[in-house]
C-alpha cells in the first residue's frame, strides 16, 4: 500500500518505519505534524520513485547506524508533538 502523499513536492506518511528508512537514505524531512492524540504524520520532500519501490519492494539496505539514528530522531520529534 503506498502510503498517502499531498502533493509532486512533498510526501507524507503515518508510518514510522517508512519515515526512518526515508531519512536514513537521505531524503529531506520537512515537519511532523500531530494529527491527534496518538497519531503524527511525517514530510518530507518528495522522495525518489526508486526509493519508494524498494521500500515497498523490501529489496533496499541501509546502514544499521543511519536507521537507528533516524529512529532516535524521529522519536524525539514524536516527544515534541505528542
Amino acid at each position: 500500500k503506498m502510503p498517502p502523499e499531498n502533493s509532486d513536492t512533498t510526501f507524507e506518511t503515518t508510518e514510522f518505519l517508512l519515515a526512518c528508512y526515508l531519512r536514513a537514505k537521505g531524503v529531506q524531512y520537512l515537519t511532523t505534524k500531530r494529527l491527534d492524540e496518538k497519531r503524527v504524520v511525517f514530510v518530507f520532500q518528495q522522495p525518489p520513485e526508486d526509493i519508494l519501490s524498494s521500500w515497498l519492494s523490501a529489496t533496499e539496505t541501509v546502514s544499521a547506524r543511519a536507521l537507528h539514528s533516524a529512529m532516535n530522531f524521529f522519536r524525539d520529534e514524536m516527544r515534541g508533538v505528542m
